[in-house]
């Protein structure tokens, strides 16, 4: 029965995802047949035996200047080329006119490279492949050979569906990304209403992001360049003399690394990372799954398991963030209760988480804003979204408040929960210090801290009939009520506190203490005897309970786009705070020892170096999947085996890139600020300390 509980439990605690706030406002259009395409009736062909006006058509073009001369260039050349193709060069009797038809022949034969370069329809269309990307690389071989100064652009068209009822809402227009190897003199305006013009369509332009690295980036790289450079030198230097002084240990990669990786634990809640280790492998799998519904070929792969019960798991996976809080809330408490005695406590312990995390939040968010659009190019790495957001809003994540401005104000999606872990530990920590001198009175505020995040939720999905959560459906949800959700609610500091605070109440309402007692038996042999045995019993089939409730409670909602207007409200005002409950409970029932082999596995000290660096490796894969999918030159065919394969080397890679900015830049600048207490602990055995409380 134990046994079949540890693996029910573990099964639901790891199934589902969380971690892209913006993936729900990039959902591509639900397949369709081609034949519900409402396509635009073709006029009289021109006949193939007359040379259309091309030159005089780019003069009635709606642009000027530069952009109008670009077009004028490339329609004129196609005309020259053309008319030698039909019409033939004069012969031998007019041997001049032959020579200047030959040159003009020879030099527009590059348009026909551009017409290829155009995007053309692929098969699969009714699978979901909207993607006529054309050849990319053409485009850019023009570029580089100086025949055509060429941008590679994508052309979004919405084209209408021909099944809804004339003067209805199209909620849901069937979308056609076309290729174009536009001229680079155009700006994205007059693009617009070049392609406006020649398409009845409503649609918007997309062009790749200028390939030259700008001088902010070669200043950033630069100054890495040359921090890394101090590091190894420094590195070199104290391993050859260690006796050097404080600022070569400090930058040591040799200490950094050591104190990084150590499994050293003296704490007692081992389970807690574990559980957080899954958690990130859990958020790195629905991560994969959110951002690749843009780049995929069969979107149709999508969106026919919406019914799918096991696939559910991962499509309704906004509640997992709540675990992550909720563990990070229980972990911080224990660890500092007692400790935070007064304001100074507070201040001080707050400096010291950010001292902690803000050196690798900064350095991604940099790395994000100024570097990331050129690291890459191809057909689908066009990203000038993303960096307008960084432009316009890193001061905000840098700041910790981007979650206040709305879903779209962040350099990185996982910058929002970033936000909300910071704002929580500073209500936390005030109720630490509370709880130490009205311990009653601190978790009375904690309590109605909770039911209020419940009851503000509640009340926001009711009388806004939004959806409880953001999830592919059946039908399409209306794209402001989605945006609404996500800003209200998902990343709204007062309904995501409830995690938070119920990780705080769980610390007093159980003793996290080894609860169990030893006793020989008549063979020699130690006996384990479990105190609360069915107080733990009881508490795992609740959790049990739980756990399939919030993960299945909205699947009639996804298969159906209907529901009760009261449940779809109280399971988005409660789902979130029951799966904290959960994943405690888990963890408690681990601590107490009631699933001794699933507590055995959790609490593997491999699992200690990585719990450390878990926000900042969610930071860095999102970019990564992002790179993953987007740099590739053409849409890739989505199954579950390579969807599996891109998480596990998302997570590996990630992880990485964590531990390398860790030991890199956040130690060392750490051991910097605060190398008083690293020179008390210069000669200790490198292990894990309280990083809340000492900064390191």
């Amino acid at each position: 029965m134990v046994w079949a509980l540890n693996v029910g439990l573990l099964f639901l605690a790891i199934a589902g995802s969380d971690g892209c706030f913006l993936c729900p406002l990039r959902e591509p259009p639900r397949p369709r047949p081609l034949d519900q395409f409402e396509l635009p009736t073709l006029g009289k062909m021109p006949s193939t035996d007359k040379v259309p006006p091309l030159c005089d058509y780019s003069k009635k073009l709606p642009v000027n200047g530069s952009c109008q001369e670009a077009f004028e260039r490339l329609l004129c050349s196609a005309e020259t080329f053309y008319s030698a193709i039909v019409k033939g060069c004069p012969g031998s009797d007019d041997p001049d006119a032959c020579s200047s038809c030959s040159r003009g022949k020879d030099a527009s034969t590059w348009v026909v490279g551009w017409f290829d370069s155009l995007g053309k329809p692929p098969s699969g269309i009714s699978d979901g492949n909207y993607y006529w990307l054309g050849d990319y690389e053409i485009c850019h071989d023009l570029r580089a050979k100086q025949k055509f100064m060429g941008q590679y652009c994508r052309v979004e068209l919405e084209i209408p569906d021909a099944l809804v009822e004339a003067g209805c809402q199209q909620t849901d227009p069937l979308a056609i990304i076309l290729g174009v190897c536009f001229p680079a003199e155009c700006s994205k305006a007059e693009l617009t209403a070049v392609s406006s013009s020649l398409v009845p369509y409503k649609l918007t332009v997309d062009c790749e992001v200028h390939t030259e690295w700008s001088m902010a980036a070669k200043i950033f790289l630069t100054l890495t360049g040359i921090w890394v450079f101090v590091v190894l030198v420094c590195t070199a230097a104290h391993i050859r003399n260690p006796d050097l002084g404080l600022v070569f240990y400090c930058l040591s990669l040799q200490v950094n690394g050591a104190r990084a990786l150590s499994t050293k634990r003296d704490y007692q809640l081992h389970a807690q990372q574990g559980l957080e280790f899954l958690t990130y492998l859990v958020l790195i799998i629905g991560i994969v799954y959110s951002y690749m519904l843009p780049y995929i070929e069969n979107v149709s792969f999508a969106f026919d398991a919406v019914s799918d019960a096991r696939m559910h798991l991962v499509n309704n996976y906004s509640y997992h963030i709540d675990g992550l809080l909720a563990l990070t809330s229980l972990f911080t408490t224990s660890l500092l209760m007692g400790h935070i005695l007064s304001y100074k406590d507070i201040f001080r312990a707050v400096i010291r988480k950010l001292a902690r995390f803000m050196p690798s939040y900064a350095f991604i968010i940099a790395f994000m804003g100024i570097v990331f659009a050129n690291v890459a190019s191809g057909p689908l790495w066009i990203h000038g979204d993303l960096v307008k957001r960084c432009e316009s809003s890193w001061w905000k994540n840098l700041l910790l408040i981007n979650n206040f401005y709305g879903v779209k104000e962040t350099c990185v999606d996982f910058g929002h929960v970033i936000s909300l872990e910071a704002q929580c530990f500073a209500v936390l920590i005030v109720l630490i210090c509370l709880a130490y001198h009205r311990p009653v009175i601190a978790q009375g505020v904690a309590v109605t801290l909770t039911i209020l995040s419940i009851i503000v939720t509640f009340y926001i999905i009711l009388t806004n009939a939004l959806p409880p959560a953001p999830m592919l459906s059946a039908e399409p949800v209306d794209t402001f009520k989605i945006e609404f959700l996500l800003s209200n609610v998902v990343i709204a500091f007062l309904p995501r506190l409830s995690a938070y605070m119920i990780g705080f109440l769980y610390y007093f309402r159980f003793n996290f203490s080894e609860t169990e007692e030893g006793s020989i038996d008549a063979n020699g042999n130690e006996k384990i005897v479990h105190k609360n045995r069915w107080q733990a019993y009881l508490l795992a089939a609740a959790t049990c309970l739980v756990v399939s409730g919030v993960a299945f409670g909205v699947l009639g909602y996804a298969s159906t786009n209907h529901g009760a207007t009261l449940w779809l409200a109280a399971y988005g005002s409660l789902h979130r705070p029951a799966w904290a409950f959960a994943v405690i409970s888990l963890l408690w029932l681990c601590q107490n020892k009631t699933f001794s082999e699933l507590n055995a596995f959790l609490s593997w000290r491999l699992f200690s170096p990585l719990s450390k660096l878990t926000y900042q490796a969610l930071i860095i894969a999102e970019p990564l999947v992002l790179y993953f999918y987007s740099a590739m030159h053409r849409p890739t065919h989505a199954t579950h085996w390579s969807s599996i394969y891109t998480a596990v080397s998302t997570a590996a890679v990630a992880y990485l890139f964590a531990l390398l900015i860790d030991i890199f830049l956040a130690r060392p600048l750490r051991n910097l600020i605060y190398s008083r207490s690293i020179h008390r602990r210069r000669y200790t055995i490198p292990g894990r300390t309280n990083s809340l409380r000492t900064g390191v």
